[in-house]
This record gives C-alpha cells, structure tokens and sequence, in this order.
C-alpha cells in the first residue's frame, strides 16, 4: 500500500461518481482524460494537491481535487443542477482509502466560468 494517496482519492472519487444512477443521466461520463469528440455534457477530475500534514505520532495528508463540469451549449441551470448532484454525493462523507481515515471531506468553492463564445 502507497503512503501516498493521491491516486487512490482519484480512483474513489471516480467510483463513487461513476456508481450513481442520477448522476450518470445527467451527464454522457466521467473521466480522468476524456476522448477529443466525448459528447457534452460530462465530468472531468482534473489538477489535486495532496500535503503532508504529518506529526510525530500520526502520518497526516491535506488535499485538493478539482472536478470540473463541462457543457458546452448547456444553460447555467443545468451546470448547476450537475454541480448540486455532485455536491451531495460528495461533501461531508465518509472517504477513508485504503488505511486513510478522513478527518474531513468537502466542498470549499464552486465556480461556474462561461467562455466568451457564450458556449463552453
């Protein structure tokens, strides 16, 4: 077992989201790299951070994961109503992996970006 565990926060989160019924008829996947012509809208787990956050008596990680939403000719309503699915599956629960108890687990900041071309 990795003392490390970034990719095994990925592969739960992944599982997790991948496992809903709701969540999988709203969007087309959920993917880590998805194929260049991968149909709107789906999720992506993007860029995380892991820290250690250590002490002399217990190993310790403090972590970021991004999931990002996208779809391209959707309305703001829609991202919302995927980001709030997301949202419930994900914040305040129980996310130990593989030996890593976790303390706390939430969501800190949600952001909806459209682009310039109004449409992605």
């Amino acid at each position: 077992m990795s003392r490390w565990p970034g990719l095994e926060l990925q592969k739960k989160l992944f599982s997790i989201l991948n496992a809903d019924v709701t969540l999988s008829g709203m969007v087309t996947g959920v993917f880590d790299t998805p194929a260049d012509e991968q149909p709107y809208p789906y999720i992506t787990i993007g860029v995380g951070d892991i820290s250690d956050s250590s002490n002399h008596t217990a190993d310790g990680f403090k972590g970021f994961q991004q999931i990002d939403i996208w779809a391209q000719g959707m309305t703001n309503i829609t991202v919302k109503q995927i980001n709030e699915r997301v949202y419930d599956l994900l914040n305040n629960i129980d996310l130990s992996i593989l030996g890593f108890p976790t303390v706390d687990f939430r969501c800190t900041l949600s952001t909806i970006i459209t682009e310039s071309d109004n449409r992605t």
